[in-house]
C-alpha cells in the first residue's frame, strides 16, 4: 500500500506559517509522495530536501506538453493532468514526455470551472473550493421564480403537467440567437454543473 500526502491548496499568506509544521510531519511520516499544485509551495517543499517524490496535482491545471515539461524541469516525478484534458491530448503529452509518470482522473466530480478554480463556493458559503472545502454550490437545488407585474415573486414549479408547455433559455448579450436551455427535474434545476466524469465503461 502507498500513502500520499495532498498539499495542493493555492496558498494564501496565512497558510505560509503552517508549512514548517507540515515539513516536520513529513520528515516523521515519510509518505510515498507529496501532491502539490501551488508553485510556491512546490519550491518551498523542494528546498527542504526531504527525499520524498513530488507530484503535481490535477488542481495545477496541467493541460499541455509545455506545462508538463516545466514541472519536469522543476523536479516533479509525476504529473496528474487536469480533468479537462481530452484523451487525444493525453496521448500526445505521453508521446512528448515518455520519461515522466502521468496520471489521469477516471471517475469523479467535474468542476464547473477549471478544477478547483470556482469562486461560487467562496461567495455563497465562505468555503474555499481549492482548500478541500468546496460546498458544491453548483449542485444545489435551485428553483425557478417569476416576477409578476404587480411586483410579487412566485415560484414557478415545473412539473409533469406543464413541463412540455414552455421551455426556458438563457441568452448571452453578445451571442444573440444562441439559447442555452434551463432544465429542471425532480433533482432540481441545472444551469452550472457539469456531469460527473465516468470513464470506467470506456476502460
Amino acid at each position: 500500500m502507498r500513502v500520499y500526502l495532498t498539499l495542493n491548496i493555492y496558498s494564501h499568506n496565512n497558510d505560509i506559517d503552517k508549512l514548517p509544521e507540515f515539513v516536520t510531519a513529513l520528515r516523521q511520516t515519510k509518505p510515498d509522495g507529496i501532491i502539490i499544485a501551488d508553485p510556491g509551495v512546490f519550491q518551498y517543499i523542494k528546498e527542504q530536501d526531504l527525499g520524498i517524490p513530488l507530484h503535481i496535482s490535477t488542481q495545477a491545471n496541467v493541460c499541455s506538453s509545455l506545462t508538463v515539461d516545466y514541472w519536469k524541469k522543476q523536479g516533479a516525478e509525476l504529473v496528474v493532468l487536469a480533468r479537462e484534458v481530452p484523451f487525444a491530448d493525453f496521448v500526445q503529452i505521453r508521446k512528448d514526455h515518455p520519461d515522466i509518470r502521468l496520471e489521469a482522473f477516471m471517475h469523479g466530480a467535474m468542476c464547473m470551472a477549471h478544477s478547483g478554480r470556482c469562486l461560487l463556493s467562496n461567495f455563497m458559503s465562505d468555503r474555499g473550493a481549492n482548500q478541500g472545502n468546496c460546498a458544491q454550490s453548483c449542485r444545489w437545488n435551485y428553483k425557478v421564480h417569476i416576477r409578476l407585474k404587480d411586483g410579487s415573486i412566485e415560484e414557478l414549479e415545473i412539473n409533469e403537467n406543464n413541463q412540455d408547455l414552455v421551455q426556458f433559455f438563457l441568452e448571452e448579450e453578445f451571442r444573440p440567437g444562441e439559447y442555452m436551455e434551463i432544465t429542471e427535474d425532480k433533482m432540481g434545476t441545472y444551469i452550472m454543473n457539469a456531469k460527473d466524469l465516468c470513464l470506467m465503461p470506456v476502460l
